[in-house]
């Protein structure tokens, strides 16, 4: 795929981006379902909005009360293991924006996040209707995933999330994530 393409694309990611941001059309309890229909989407109707920015933390309990200061709530709280490590998550809201908090456990890896020169925010997750067909067109689109297929957290959530990731050109992560 020629750069021009895939700037495209990611220029209109970031145009959906600030346009739901700016509308408030981030609904995630209105648009996670799964899609009631299994006909083919493009990228540009699978990607429903902005569902969370992730964020990396030293210390959960201190960011969650500042947080709250600012009109966060705590959505949910769990502990889960990943490759990297057991982290403790929470997710908060203030009225459709979404933080993804998450404090590592291993003194090392916290100490590299402390230590980050490039800031802190560590993804932005788009919310989609059909991660397979995400997945699908964003391989057909010829971006680099992440991950050799969708992963899943069935922690998050009331039933989970499945999610897969793709580098911007800025290094920025961007993850493609549905709400089970």
């Amino acid at each position: 795929m020629d750069l021009f393409r895939k700037n495209k694309l990611i220029i209109l990611c970031l145009m959906m981006l600030s346009l739901s941001l700016m509308t408030g059309c981030n609904d995630i309890e209105n648009t996670n379902s799964k899609a009631t229909s299994k006909s083919k989407l493009t990228i540009t109707e699978n990607i429903t909005g902005l569902q969370h920015i992730g964020l990396p933390v030293i210390s959960l309990n201190k960011t969650i009360t500042f947080y709250k200061k600012l009109g966060f709530k705590v959505q949910s709280k769990t502990k889960i293991t990943r490759p990297e490590g057991k982290l403790d998550v929470a997710f908060l809201k203030q009225n459709d924006l979404v933080l993804e908090c998450y404090q590592f456990n291993d003194p090392k890896l916290l100490e590299k996040i402390r230590n980050r020169k490039n800031g802190h925010i560590d993804h932005i997750a788009l919310n989609v209707v059909d991660i397979e067909q995400a997945y699908s067109s964003v391989k057909d689109l010829g971006f680099k995933i992440k991950e050799a297929k969708i992963d899943s957290i069935p922690a998050f959530h009331d039933n989970g999330v499945r999610f897969f990731n793709i580098k911007g050109p800025n290094g920025e992560t961007i993850e493609f994530n549905q709400i089970q």
